[in-house]
């Protein structure tokens, strides 16, 4: 009896061990699930922040010195954005339906860009700048030809483009060349930006605002590199700037059978697959995970990691966003995220849910500064930088654009964006405007700061290609922020509305 009891307990003791063996390689299984799981989430979220960084900024996240390149840079500017803006605001569609048009032109040029090796610095609202850096092996006429046959491909198929709700939009186009500073400002722990100094961005800005739309503008120093015999163009009445009006049809000939041959392609290897991308929106949350990499998420949370209808996202035009995404490189470029996208992408929440119209409250700053040196300048920019994100930060507003041309230094600030909301906001909007003012006026060097200042229902979403896109705001009170910020000099002005949305708000606050 003693012996069969005795084989009873060691045969339950073997079973007990084999469990718990079991057990404990079911937890070591978990654990690898679960790490693994968590690298692709990091994965993940690093190509999203990937895509609203220019190239240069992916080459160089960690580099906060300026550095020099030959360049030969495209600012475009496209024209009735506000209208469109104001016509799905008030109509069908709304927020949505504006974001999908919007890319559908914006995301169709970005491509375009893309293609020809160009690597899109900024998305100003309505506007971008694009610039091509001189590598080894390459010479200055390179650069001025990829550009000038970009932007003729682009006001060839999308210069205009006839919206449902009868708006038409207008790009134009404006192309200079030569020495460019970039440098990267604020700081990783914080907030960073980047801007660009140097006679070709004073040159194209001068050469944009000579535009009307559909316009392709060259300045000298990128018409000196090409032959004229290329492009039907004339001298614009200063004797200075070159109006390109379009290619030869030898080119675009060769162009065209290009764009045939790669749409087909493109087409038949979808319709093999049973896909069909539209890779012009901004908004797309791509299927970026294997099946085998999906069944970990499965047993880690018990539904998919994506949920819906996805789309295989290509991403030969910009490969760098890949490399970054394995390098899981998230934290190094979050300092150039805003907190709303920060916010969302932690949440896994798709891009979409960033797009509203909102009441919010702008804040455009022009800061002039003296003559000085570019030795001089970029440390003072930097330093201004800093200041107004730890002013607007401070009162839970966003720096959302920040752009640099000749002495004029331009901050684009929200308050009410998504996550950040206060029932006070035109009042502490119009209390930053103030503090920004006069503490930016005591900085050596700075000659006059200007603030517009409005509030408004506003366009806030993300603009542009699933491979290079920005969270932007557009509307009627950005325009109008902007028009009071350069009809005034060194005052702090705000919109009749502004003034009357923060009395209100502070008498139903003494009310309550």
């Amino acid at each position: 009896m003693d012996s069969r009891a005795r084989a009873a307990r060691r045969l339950s003791r073997r079973k007990i061990n084999e469990n718990a063996v079991i057990q404990k390689q079911k937890l070591v299984d978990y654990s690898e699930n679960e790490i693994r799981a968590a690298k692709l989430r990091i994965e993940y979220h690093t190509k999203i922040f990937a895509s609203m960084c220019p190239d240069e900024i992916l080459d160089h996240y960690d580099d906060y010195k300026t550095r020099m390149y030959y360049t030969t840079l495209m600012l475009g500017d496209i024209s009735g954005f506000t209208e469109l803006t104001e016509k799905f605001t008030k109509g069908k569609g709304g927020p949505s339906k504006l974001t999908e048009t919007l890319n559908s032109y914006i995301g169709a040029m970005v491509q375009e860009i893309l293609s020809h090796n160009g690597d899109v610095l900024k998305f100003s609202g309505d506007a971008f700048i694009v610039m091509w850096k001189l590598h080894e092996g390459m010479i200055m006429r390179d650069l001025a030809i990829e550009a000038m046959q970009t932007a003729c491909v682009i006001q060839k198929h999308f210069g205009s483009y006839d919206t449902e709700v009868g708006v038409t939009l207008k790009v134009k186009l404006a192309i200079a060349s030569g020495k460019t500073y970039f440098t990267s400002i604020g700081d990783q722990e914080s907030m960073s930006h980047y801007i660009i100094t140097g006679r070709p961005v004073w040159d194209v800005k001068f050469a944009e605002g000579l535009c009307r739309g559909g316009d392709i503008l060259v300045a000298p120093s990128s018409w000196q590199w090409v032959n004229p015999n290329e492009y039907v163009h004339e001298t614009l009445p200063d004797g200075i700037h070159t109006l390109i009006i379009t290619c030869t049809g030898m080119w675009y000939q060769a162009k065209d059978e290009e764009l045939m041959a790669a749409t087909e392609g493109s087409i038949k290897t979808n319709e093999e697959n049973g896909q069909f991308t539209n890779f012009y929106d901004s908004t797309i949350t791509p299927r970026m995970i294997d099946r085998e990499s999906e069944a970990i998420m499965m047993s880690l949370t018990g539904k998919p990691y994506e949920t819906g209808n996805f789309n295989q996202v290509d991403y030969s035009l910009r490969p760098k966003i890949i490399k970054i995404a394995k390098a899981r490189l998230k934290e190094a470029l979050k300092s150039y995220m805003l907190r709303p996208v920060i916010r969302s992408v932690e949440m896994d929440e798709p891009l979409e849910y960033l797009t509203e119209m909102r009441q919010v409250v702008i804040l455009f700053i022009n800061v002039i500064t003296s003559n000085v040196d570019k030795h001089t300048l970029i440390p003072l920019v930097d330093s201004t930088y800093k200041l107004v994100c730890k002013i607007v930060g401070g009162m839970r507003g966003c720096v959302n654009k920040t752009s640099l041309f000749d002495k004029d230094l331009m901050f684009l600030c929200v308050f009410g964006l998504r996550g950040d909301k206060h029932e006070l906001e035109s009042q502490i909007g119009l209390r930053c405007a103030s503090k920004l003012r006069s503490n930016l006026a005591a900085i050596e060097n700075i000659k006059s700061v200007t603030v517009g200042v409005t509030t408004g229902m506003t366009y806030c979403g993300v603009v542009g290609h699933i491979l290079r896109r920005e969270y932007t705001v557009i509307g009627t009170s950005v325009n109008k922020a902007a028009r009071l910020m350069v009809t005034y000099k060194n005052k702090v002005r705000i919109s009749v509305s502004s003034d009357i949305d923060s009395q209100r708000k502070e008498k139903e606050t003494e009310n309550c």
